[in-house]
């Protein structure tokens, strides 16, 4: 992991996390999309796309759940990368 800490301290690592939007009315639409949409248009394409659009939703709200920010932050801290900013942005995007 030192070597993570050094890479990110002399390069910059840039992330994009899955999160659960923090604003009710975009959780509503996004958890709709995800838990009825996905899965629909995931099935249009092929029945495996269907199973991954099923997945994903739930998963995404599980490690939110188990992570929120300030711990994936803090476990980012522990791996050795510092000078850290988080962003949030649309329809449940963290950067």
């Amino acid at each position: 992991m030192s070597s993570l800490g050094s890479f990110g301290r002399e390069v910059g690592l840039p992330s994009l996390e899955f999160s659960v939007p923090d604003r009710r009315a975009v959780n509503a639409l996004w958890s709709a999309y995800v838990r009825g949409g996905l899965p629909l248009l995931g099935r249009a394409i092929s029945p495996g796309w269907r199973d991954v659009g099923r997945f994903l939703g739930p998963s995404i709200q599980a490690f939110w759940r188990r992570y929120p920010r300030e711990e994936l932050l803090a476990l980012w801290r522990a791996a050795g990368v510092e000078n850290l900013e988080a962003r949030s942005l649309s329809f449940g995007g963290q950067s």
